[in-house]
């Protein structure tokens, strides 16, 4: 039995790109990510399997409504205890050593890396995240203000079960490979 469920297109926008989604067109294929540089491309389709999982599926019900979209799961998802109430580990030390392995990508010299949450399920083993890292140069200054040769964050999400293990890589784009090998051995500490 499939259910109708809501798609948060702004939490995706958020996720990806730190914008917030915008219905550009009267049509269900209209809405971008407002970054403030360009509109980017919603990819819906991935907004609903962040959201409600990998066997999630996307439509919409009418073409003039942007707002008309919905994603499918062949099964609902069915509320679980240990799922409604993962561990808040944000501000834990797996979360810090999490940061010092990201802060390793950062560049420049004002460069920086954090987490916007990271969740882990002990019943489970499924962890969930957002995470950042900022890339910043400044060359001193003119009249007391910086000089910025460049300034740029990629953000990425997590989902992964750290006990089935992981191999591979989260490409977060300027050349910025997360290896998931290593955060699943931070993550399993």
């Amino acid at each position: 039995m499939s259910q109708e469920l809501p798609l948060d297109l702004n939490r995706w926008c958020q996720m990806k790109y730190g914008a917030n989604a915008a219905a550009r067109q009267p049509n269900a294929y209209g809405w971008v990510c407002a970054t403030g540089r360009g509109d980017r491309p919603v990819d819906v389709a991935d907004a609903a399997k962040i959201e409600y999982g990998p066997t999630a599926t996307v439509a919409y019900s009418d073409w003039n409504n942007p707002y008309s979209w919905y994603a499918s799961v062949s099964t609902p998802p069915v509320p679980t205890t240990p799922a409604q109430n993962p561990t808040d580990l944000s501000n834990s030390p797996v979360a810090q050593q999490l940061v010092q392995y990201l802060k390793g990508f950062a560049q420049g010299n004002e460069g920086d890396a954090g987490i916007d949450y990271l969740t882990l399920d002990p019943t489970t083993g499924e962890a969930k995240g957002s995470v950042w890292i900022r890339s910043h140069q400044v060359a001193g200054s003119v009249f007391g203000h910086p000089i910025t040769v460049y300034d740029w964050t990629v953000r990425g999400v997590l989902d992964l079960n750290i006990r089935s293990g992981a191999s591979g890589y989260i490409d977060l784009g300027h050349g910025i490979r997360l290896d998931l090998a290593t955060i699943v051995s931070i993550l399993a500490a």
